[in-house]
């Protein structure tokens, strides 16, 4: 049989290392007053022990460096309301973001004042033609050649022309100037301005009455606003040599020709082949009953 004090030592041994399982726990394990040793137990808890005055370990201290940890884990939650705080702040740079939005709103307005700033220049460009500077809208509209009575149309298709800026040259054999008649007043749109000569019989409604309007079928006649062609009839600088320009019953001699309802401006390409039939309705000769009525 073995001694019965060494058993009792170990197994007391044995006891005191399971002591530190719970803090909650004395040891008895006898041990000298001040003594500190490390505690692990099963449970994986880690402290220290130290020895009493009655010579026995105290329990284990577990879960303190744990409590350290939340008190970090703490620390760390306020560090993240800090960050929610950034992102407070940043959401407040995203209301400044709208401001920029704000700005580009107000670019468009921007925009909607350029597009007033086009009206404006549209208006004055209005304006331009209604001082007769281009006089787009003003053409020939009614051509009457016969043995005395000689008168031209002018018809306005667009805004308001002031005459004292245009005339007429009549030119012989389609190249000399033999007479400039020189308008006057201004024509509205829709308007009719009519010349006749003063050979031209018959109760008719003439704006202008020249001695100088005596042209022949083989006269080319320019229209000039501002000094700019306007309209022509006949070929520039071309003497037809059997007197007249077209083909019958479309020429520009013995006959009355009306220009189409279709056409809205003059042509003042003067040195281009002319023919009537591509323009203008051909009548007989001193056919007076539409003059200062086209298209009517």
């Amino acid at each position: 049989m073995f001694p019965r004090a060494p058993l009792l030592f170990a197994l007391a041994l044995l006891l005191g290392a399971g002591a530190c399982s719970s803090s909650s726990k004395t040891v008895g394990t006898q041990c000298t007053e001040g003594e500190v040793r490390a505690c692990l137990t099963p449970d994986d808890c880690k402290g220290t022990q130290s020895c009493d005055t009655s010579g026995h370990y105290t329990a284990c201290e577990c879960g303190v460096g744990g409590s350290s940890g939340v008190g970090g884990s703490s620390a760390g939650g306020t560090s993240s309301s800090g960050g929610s705080a950034g992102q407070s702040s940043g959401g407040s740079s995203t209301s400044g973001g709208s401001g920029t939005t704000g700005g580009s709103s107000s670019g468009g307005n921007g925009v909607g004042g350029s597009t007033s700033g086009g009206s404006s220049a549209g208006g004055s460009s209005a304006g331009g033609s209604s001082s007769g500077g281009s006089a787009g809208g003003l053409f020939f509209s009614e051509y009457v050649e016969g043995q005395a009575n000689k008168a031209l149309e002018l018809y306005n298709a667009g805004p308001t022309v002031d005459l004292d800026k245009c005339s007429v040259t009549a030119y012989a054999d389609a190249a000399n100037v033999f007479a400039t008649i020189q308008l006057s007043g201004t024509l509205a749109q829709g308007g009719t301005y009519v010349i006749c000569s003063d050979t031209t019989g018959g109760a008719l409604n003439c704006d202008l009455t020249s001695t100088e309007i005596q042209f022949n079928g083989d006269d080319a006649l320019i229209l000039r606003c501002d000094t700019k062609i306007v309209d022509h009839i006949g070929q520039y600088g071309l003497d037809p040599q059997n007197g007249y320009w077209g083909t019958e019953p479309y020429t520009t001699a013995d006959h009355t020709l009306r220009r189409k309802c279709s056409i809205q401006s003059g042509d003042p390409n003067t040195t281009a082949a002319f023919d009537p039939a591509i323009e203008w309705d051909s009548f007989t000769a001193d056919d007076l009953s539409d003059l200062g009525k086209h298209c009517q």
